[in-house]
């Protein structure tokens, strides 16, 4: 590995063969060379491990940990503790970069008090300020500022893991410089960590953990409490997107949105007014009746579909 490395590139990786040779590769084909690359294999069960020390093998760049399975935010804090760039990125496995990602970044005149991010180079994603906020990635942190004030993802958190993280660091900074370049490449993974059924048992936890965040933290420039508060709108209404478009059970569906509709009520009733079934909807879930309300829902989405309305 070089000795001093300018940014350390983290990547935490569960059971990824399948996409981890074009992230890593996408990584390796970096106009600027002077990066270290942890590899953070979480306790992968298929071949992922196996990958990245191949890839350590080959380039000296590459330093790769394996660890028992503790989950995502384990596995960057991991990442995060063996840094030794003065500035961190996060990558995830099933993403991959353009070859200008981190050239892109103004790396002549980069200043710790800012916070630096890139956009997404996915149609869905681009030019959405509150996705590009919440994420943790196509972002440079400061490493003296995560580890002076010991910034961490919370582990016990299963969702909003990188919103979290985020707005612990804007407390350090003073300002945003947003880069006009979409380097970033997302891939949709039905398994992945973030649309994983099991975690939607979660969803009023990590609701709820962003509004205590919310309450004790100070304004700053970069997550004004307005801009705070649209992101865990956002989240909500992509909570029960995800459930009704997932293979939840009925018994898991009434479950998540009983939580999500405690927990936000306004974003639960915007969700369901895309349907014709929305007034019966709006009533059943004032009722607490969420057995009627999640039958309504998914009447209004099939009747949705087949009218196209």
């Amino acid at each position: 590995m070089i000795n001093t490395p300018y940014i350390s590139i983290i990547v935490p990786i569960y059971n990824a063969e399948k996409w981890l040779k074009k992230c890593v590769e996408s990584i390796l084909a970096q106009q600027f060379r002077n990066f270290e690359l942890l590899l953070i294999d979480d306790g992968s069960t298929d071949k992922s491990g196996y990958i990245c020390d191949e890839y350590a093998t080959a380039d000296n760049r590459i330093c790769v940990t394996h660890q028992e399975n503790s989950g995502v935010s384990a596995a960057r804090n991991q990442g995060i503790l063996k840094a030794n760039g003065k500035w961190i990125t996060f990558i995830d496995a099933d993403d991959w970069v353009e070859s200008t990602y981190l050239s892109d970044f103004p790396l002549d005149s980069l200043n710790p008090s800012y916070f630096y991010t890139q956009d997404f180079n996915d149609d869905q994603l681009q030019n959405s300020k509150t996705l590009q906020y919440s994420s943790s990635c196509l972002k440079l942190f400061s490493t003296e500022i995560i580890k002076e004030h010991h910034i961490f993802f919370n582990t016990n958190l299963a969702l909003n893991e990188d919103t979290a993280f985020n707005i612990k660091y804007s407390q350090y900074v003073l300002g945003t410089v947003n880069i006009p370049a979409k380097n970033y490449h997302t891939r949709f993974i039905p398994d992945s960590a973030s649309l994983k059924t099991n975690n939607y048992g979660q969803v009023g936890i990590c609701i709820m953990a962003l509004k205590m965040l919310r309450k004790n933290i100070c304004p700053t420039p970069v997550y004004s409490i307005a801009f705070i508060d649209e992101i865990i709108r956002m989240n909500c209404f992509n909570f029960i997107r995800r459930i009704y478009d997932s293979d939840c059970n009925s018994k898991q569906r009434k479950l998540y949105l009983r939580q999500v509709y405690t927990t936000a009520k306004d974003v639960t009733l915007y969700y369901v007014a895309m349907f014709k079934t929305d007034l019966l909807a709006k009533i059943l879930l004032q009722l607490h009746y969420y057995c009627g309300a999640d039958f309504v829902i998914l009447l209004g989405r099939k009747l949705r579909l087949m009218k196209k309305i």
